[in-house]
C-alpha cells in the first residue's frame, strides 16, 4: 500500500465518524486547556486513524492534535481529525480532516477531506495535486494561479484576531495592509485582502488558483503539513515565516510562487 493509499484509508475512516456526528443533535463539545473546543468526534476520529496506522504502519510515528506524539520521529504521520472544530460544532460546513506523512523530513502524501462539502483534495510527492467529489466523478488536477504581481494578488490570512495574540495580530494586520496598499495602487482594482476566508485550511484555495497568497498564523504541524504538500504539488510554494520549510513553527505562508518572496517579507515585518 502506498502512502497516499493509506492516507485515503485514514480519511475514509475519519469521514465515517465525523459526518454522522456533524449531522447529529447529540454531539458532545468541551473546552481544552488552551481554550479551543474539542468534540467526541475529534477524539473518536483520531483514535480510528491511529488504530489503522498501528495495523498498516506499526513502525511509523504519529503526531496528532488530540492524542499527542507517539512512536518514531524519522517517519511520522500528522493527523488533525477535525480542522475547524468550532465550525463543526456550530453546524457550519467549513471543516476538514487533515492528514500528511513525512519520511525523513520529506512530505510524501497528503489528504484534506471535507465530507460536509463533499470534497477531497490530495497529493503525492512528484505526482501532482488533485481534487475529487466524494460522490464520485473524475479527479481534477489542481494548479495555482499565474499572478506574478502583488498588486493583482488575492491575499488572505487566518485566523481572526480574537484567536491569536496581539503580536501575531499586528503581523497579520501589517501583512494585509501592505496587500491592500499594493491592490489600491492599481486603478479600478476592487479586491480587498481579507483576514478570514471562513475556511481555516485555505491553502487549498491557493492550490486551486482561487487565492494567490495565504498567511497562516498559529496552528500545529497537522495544520501545515497537508497544505504544504498539496500547494507544492499544485505548482505553488510553502515556507515557514523564517523562510525555511519546517511545519512546526506555528506559522506558514502558502502562495502561487512568483509573489512568495514579497509576501514573506511583508509577513515578517513587525
Amino acid at each position: 500500500m502506498t502512502d497516499l493509499e493509506l492516507a485515503m484509508l485514514l480519511a475514509d475512516a475519519a469521514d465515517a465518524i465525523t459526518l454522522p456526528a456533524f449531522d447529529s443533535s447529540t454531539l458532545e463539545v468541551s473546552t481544552k486547556g488552551d481554550g479551543t473546543v474539542v468534540t467526541t468526534a475529534d477524539l473518536a476520529a483520531e483514535t480510528a486513524m491511529r488504530d489503522l496506522l498501528s495495523r498498516h504502519a506499526p513502525d511509523d510515528g504519529v503526531v496528532g492534535e488530540e492524542h499527542g506524539v507517539t512512536g518514531a520521529d524519522f517517519r511520522r504521520w500528522y493527523l488533525d481529525p477535525i480542522d475547524g472544530t468550532s465550525s463543526f460544532a456550530a453546524g457550519r460546513s467549513e471543516w476538514a480532516t487533515m492528514i500528511a506523512v513525512e519520511d525523513f523530513d520529506t512530505l510524501t502524501a497528503a489528504v484534506v477531506s471535507s465530507p460536509a462539502l463533499g470534497r477531497r483534495w490530495f497529493a503525492s510527492r512528484g505526482e501532482g495535486a488533485w481534487a475529487r467529489s466524494l460522490l464520485g466523478g473524475e479527479e481534477i488536477p489542481l494548479r495555482v494561479s499565474h499572478v506574478d504581481s502583488v498588486s493583482m494578488a488575492r491575499v488572505s490570512a487566518w485566523p481572526p484576531a480574537h484567536r491569536i495574540g496581539p503580536t501575531a495580530a499586528r503581523s497579520v494586520d501589517a501583512f494585509l495592509e501592505m496587500a491592500g496598499v499594493a491592490a489600491g495602487a492599481v486603478r479600478g482594482r476592487d479586491v480587498k485582502p481579507t483576514r478570514d476566508t471562513g475556511f481555516p485550511n485555505a491553502g487549498i484555495l491557493i492550490a486551486a488558483g482561487a487565492l494567490d497568497g495565504f498567511l497562516l498564523c498559529g496552528g500545529g504541524p497537522w495544520d501545515v503539513a497537508p497544505l504544504a504538500l498539496v500547494v507544492e504539488e499544485a505548482g505553488g510554494r510553502f515556507s515557514d515565516l523564517d523562510g525555511g520549510r519546517r511545519v512546526d513553527t506555528g506559522g506558514a505562508l502558502f502562495t502561487n510562487g512568483p509573489i512568495h518572496d514579497t509576501l514573506l517579507a511583508w509577513a515578517r515585518e513587525d
